[in-house]
């Protein structure tokens, strides 16, 4: 399988992390949405990453529906509870982590994308509101070892690798004063949480990916973006 996508993206890096965790083997192309917008449009008409090439061709799109494939490979293995009240709670705090780094994307692009004069100070707070909330309600959440509890779950995978960019992008998810909800000057965050950030970034370097090269990748995706 082939991964399209830099490793500067939240997104691209939940699946790169989850592909290792199941075991499945799978080469990274690392293509970003802007010098490589024809590319990828080839295998993603909207232009965005991540996409997954399966071995028979066949190309997955979007995170969220990318690892949906996967957990029907990894059955009982999955890492999310079939049904029930516990699929429920790992999926609201899977979707607070996602939607943190959707809104960390938005926030990122509005203060480097788009011209001064046409930027709009509240609605830049607002957005940033909602990266604030949804990291409170993740931070209050933490049950220990893991976010919710023993077992690692799709929670923690997207909490952490959101983490790059919805704690430590300057003037985005509440940067700007220091820290939110548990988020510390270092980008670290409190208790479980830092965890399960640490073992993501473990799982990342297992996938493949050196410290240097995982860095590399985030400085040129920055780049890109304020292109």
């Amino acid at each position: 399988m082939e991964l399209i996508g830099s490793y500067g993206s939240p997104f691209v890096r939940r699946v790169a992390v989850t592909l290792h965790l199941y075991g499945m083997a799978f080469t990274q192309l690392p293509l970003g949405t802007v010098p490589d917008a024809a590319a990828i449009r080839a295998k993603n008409p909207l232009g965005r990453v991540p996409a997954l090439v399966l071995d028979d061709g066949e190309v997955l799109i979007d995170s969220l529906f990318i690892i949906d494939w996967m957990d029907e490979q990894a059955g009982a293995r999955a890492l999310v509870p079939r049904a029930g009240a516990e699929r429920r709670r790992v999926n609201r705090l899977t979707a607070l982590a996602q939607g943190a780094a959707e809104k960390y994307v938005i926030a990122y692009y509005e203060l480097t994308r788009r011209p001064g004069t046409h930027l709009w100070p509240p609605w830049r707070d607002w957005v940033e509101g909602q990266i604030a909330g949804a990291l409170a309600a993740l931070d209050a959440a933490v049950a220990g070892p893991w976010l919710l509890g023993a077992a690692l779950t799709h929670a923690d995978i997207a909490a952490a690798c959101g983490a790059g960019g919805a704690f430590s992008a300057p003037g985005c998810g509440g940067a700007r004063g220091g820290g939110v909800a548990g988020v510390r000057g270092d980008g670290g965050v409190s208790g479980a949480l830092a965890g399960s950030i640490a073992a993501a970034k473990a799982d990342a370097r297992a996938a493949g990916l050196t410290d240097a090269e995982i860095e590399a990748e985030r400085a040129a995706d920055n780049a890109e973006r304020r292109l």
